[in-house]
């Protein structure tokens, strides 16, 4: 939604609803209360997934540091959206709007929502400009992974025995700055929304094709090497790093697909917000449009837990210290335990009836 800031310049806040009260009637309302609850779930589920990364090493210090970075920047969507939810909803109000807005983007000025001074939406901006960096920084996700792993390739004969701690460090701040420059360019208004659509998809392309070359590179690489006879040719390093090169591009062609899927559906929801294509059904969209970006932890954090044994071996052997679970794990045990031993002492009490009858 743009925003016209002291009647001198504009901002786009990542926002579809501003200052409307049907945002939280009938059965938005309950929603908002779901989603409260699921954001709650996703909170824990982040920390704990973030606890195993670091907890359990399995990967290369450079891509377990690159991976701990982008789960925890789910905190920083999680508080903008509900440091400029209230003023979605009309709980609280920005000095001088009083009327409803509704939409993404919009040409020209004079439809717009009008603020006086930047002081009086100061947290509406704050929480804006923190969106708009998560998103890019989730949208660059797959280029500094395929970056991470194209160093990994190109210097695998030494990559394992020494930690490069510099290397992540180095992507982080560089995904930062790209993500800053992408996100200040969005939020200040720099580019209407058509270009800016196509410059975000070019930059996915680019990155899915790099991403692409490296798990062809490797691929080849691993057939090559199973299919070689004479083993010494390969260190003992070198073949360590490739199948751990192989096993992180499966994990994050896994996170790639379902993040990409992600997306997709709610690029669908945009288009048809955008072209008004289902008017009646526009602010069920928006809700699930605003609110599902905030919920991916539950579809990315399950996939990272299950696609890496000793990460879901350690999430089941906790699944069972849970008091509930562990309960019903022990009547199941019990139960399978009475099937095994009823027929056991069926057959000893006909036995013990058979000699006594001799």
């Amino acid at each position: 939604m743009r925003v016209l800031i002291n009647k001198s310049y504009t901002l786009w806040f990542p926002i579809y609803v501003l200052n409307d009260p049907k945002y939280q009637e009938s059965y938005l309302g309950f929603m908002h209360i779901i989603v409260f609850i699921l954001s709650l779930v996703c909170i824990c589920f982040t920390i704990y997934v973030a606890y195993i990364i670091i907890k359990i090493r399995v990967y290369h210090i450079n891509y377990t540091v690159l991976t701990f970075y982008f789960i925890c920047l789910y905190f920083e969507a999680i508080f903008a959206k509900y440091s400029i939810i209230l003023y979605q909803i009309g709980v609280l109000k920005i000095p001088g709007i009083d009327e409803k807005y509704t939409g993404w983007w919009s040409e020209g000025i004079e439809n717009i929502a009008q603020i006086n001074s930047a002081n009086d939406a100061i947290t509406m901006i704050i929480g804006s400009f923190l969106i708009w960096h998560y998103l890019y920084s989730v949208i660059t996700l797959v280029f500094f992974i395929s970056l991470e792993r194209t160093i990994a390739t190109y210097v695998i004969r030494s990559y394992e025995t020494n930690r490069r701690v510099y290397v992540s460090i180095f992507l982080i701040f560089m995904s930062n700055c790209l993500s800053l420059f992408l996100a200040t360019t969005a939020f200040t208004d720099f580019f209407t929304f058509p270009p800016l659509m196509i410059f975000n998809g070019l930059i996915n392309i680019f990155s899915l094709m790099l991403f692409g070359i490296i798990t062809h590179i490797n691929n080849s690489i691993n057939r090559k090497m199973n299919k070689e006879t004479v083993s010494t040719f390969y260190s003992l390093p070198y073949r360590f790093q490739m199948k751990e090169n192989i096993r992180t591009l499966k994990l994050s062609k896994r996170v790639i697909v379902s993040v990409g899927c992600y997306i997709l559906i709610f690029c669908i929801v945009l288009f048809v917000l955008y072209c008004e294509t289902l008017p009646s059904l526009n602010m069920l969209l928006i809700f699930t449009l605003e609110s599902g970006i905030y919920l991916n932890p539950l579809i990315i954090c399950p996939i990272m837990i299950f696609s890496v044994k000793p990460y879901s071996k350690v999430f089941r052997r906790h699944l069972k210290n849970i008091s509930i679970l562990q309960y019903c794990c022990n009547i199941n045990e019990r139960v399978e335990q009475l099937k095994t031993t009823a027929p056991q002492e069926t057959e000893i009490y006909f036995i013990n009836l058979k000699n006594s009858w001799n």
